[in-house]
């Protein structure tokens, strides 16, 4: 093997290793969720899944996660009232990753049959366990990076992968959402989501397609109606995915709370948090 592509994925490996395993998890538990093929996956739970039917939260993590990221959103989500399954996607896991960038083809990876054919399968499976005594009210999706790519097609929006959404959530949280480029063709792409959306992006939070201004194109593409940027200042792409323990990770926390809250209210209010560390928080 190219000494040099070996050295880039085992750096690659460590950092996301240590992504993984230095989010809070407290309060939480992993189990094992069976998907509609047949395949296992795991979860992360957080909160009151033992009883009843409370407010729920799914997330979706980036490309290379698994289920323990994200963390840095269960306190907020349980204080706001939800709880939470953050997925396993191992289709699109650390040692996809690792293979995608040996063969030089992200773009082209990322719009695969079996990274999309997984995700969608793994989202059939966390939904299914989240109903299985009744409808959350609200039930919510959310994601970074690629799973925010997920969450907004399937809140509506016009993606290029192969997988059409189906709207089955009463709002969608995408962090470090995908702009025009390998996820969305058009600026179009997004007029037909309805729903109420939060998108939290960074001023370090460059990506495949661009710098972090291109993840500003699902904004100006969204209809006006109860939608929300937070863009937070100084916010790089990995710790919009939960690396542990930083400010912006907590501001994230904070915008993603304050839109729970608010969801499960009978009337829609803006942010409060506009200015508050140096975040700008737009509405629509």
């Amino acid at each position: 093997m190219r000494k040099g592509l070996w050295a880039t994925a085992t750096a690659l490996a460590a950092g996301l290793a240590g992504l993984a395993v230095d989010a809070p998890r407290a309060h939480a538990e992993t189990i094992e969720l069976r998907r509609p093929d047949g395949a296992v996956m795991k979860a992360r739970l957080v909160g009151e899944w033992s009883e009843g039917c409370p407010p729920t939260l799914i997330l979706s993590h980036g490309l290379g996660g698994d289920e323990r990221v994200l963390a840095h959103l269960d306190t907020p989500a349980v204080a706001a009232g939800y709880r939470v399954l953050v997925m396993e996607h191992r289709a699109s896991g650390l040692r996809a990753l690792i293979a995608m960038r040996l063969r030089g083809d992200m773009e082209d990876a990322l719009r695969g049959a079996d990274v999309w054919q997984g995700r969608a399968r793994d989202l059939d499976a966390a939904i299914s366990y989240a109903t299985q005594r009744c409808r959350p009210d609200p039930f919510v999706l959310g994601g970074h990076s690629l799973g925010a790519a997920l969450t907004m097609i399937e809140a509506g929006a016009q993606g290029r992968p192969p997988f059409a959404g189906a709207r089955r959530f009463d709002g969608y949280i995408a962090l470090s959402p995908q702009g025009v480029g390998w996820a969305f063709a058009e600026a179009t792409a997004w007029a037909t989501v309805t729903d109420p959306v939060l998108l939290v992006t960074g001023t370090e939070d460059a990506g495949l397609d661009g710098s972090w201004e291109t993840r500003l194109d699902a904004w100006h593409g969204l209809p006006a109606g109860h939608k929300r940027l937070a863009v937070l200042d100084g916010a790089a792409h990995r710790e919009l995915g939960g690396r542990g323990g930083t400010p912006a990770e907590a501001d994230a926390g904070r915008v993603v709370g304050e839109f729970l809250r608010q969801l499960r209210g009978d009337a829609w209010a803006g942010s409060a948090l506009n200015g508050v560390n140096a975040m700008q928080v737009s509405e629509k």
